[in-house]
């Protein structure tokens, strides 16, 4: 294990573990203030205020007496807090993960729909399916037969 340098030590330096990532940004700063995490704050900032508006809107219209309000009273600061957990777990999810999954859906590897079932119909049906997309690929019109 290395000795930290006198400069490390004093405080001079950044630790390696908040070395700038990219353009001058530390990890935390990328994360809070990316162009897709904006957007998120955006999206909260109006979704949740709109939700605990609409909850206070049908407290009053249950307090004056339509029973089925006192449903809504609580859905929409439920719908409020369910944003909120959206919001930080799209904020804190891994970016490598999201980019590793679909590299490795676009090669066809990992997975389990890249291995062969082992269920003979469900085979079968994968063969039948794979010969339809051969015959008529989607998105064009049927290839004509000559007959």
């Amino acid at each position: 294990m290395s000795r930290p340098l006198p400069a490390e030590t004093a405080g001079l330096t950044e630790p390696a573990n908040l070395a700038p990532d990219g353009p001058g940004r530390r990890p935390a700063e990328r994360r809070w203030l990316s162009p897709r995490a904006l957007r998120l704050h955006l999206a909260l900032l109006l979704v949740v205020p709109c939700c605990l508006a609409a909850g206070l809107f049908e407290l009053t219209r249950a307090l004056a007496g339509n029973q089925l309000s006192w449903v809504y009273v609580f859905e929409w600061p439920f719908f409020a807090a369910f944003s909120g957990r959206l919001w930080w777990r799209l904020l804190h999810e891994e970016e490598g993960a999201s980019a590793s999954v679909s590299a490795a859906s676009a090669a066809g590897t990992g997975g389990p729909a890249a291995e062969e079932p082992a269920d003979p119909q469900l085979r079968a049906w994968n063969e039948y399916l794979a010969r339809l997309h051969a015959e008529s690929p989607p998105g064009g019109p049927p290839r004509r037969s000559s007959v």
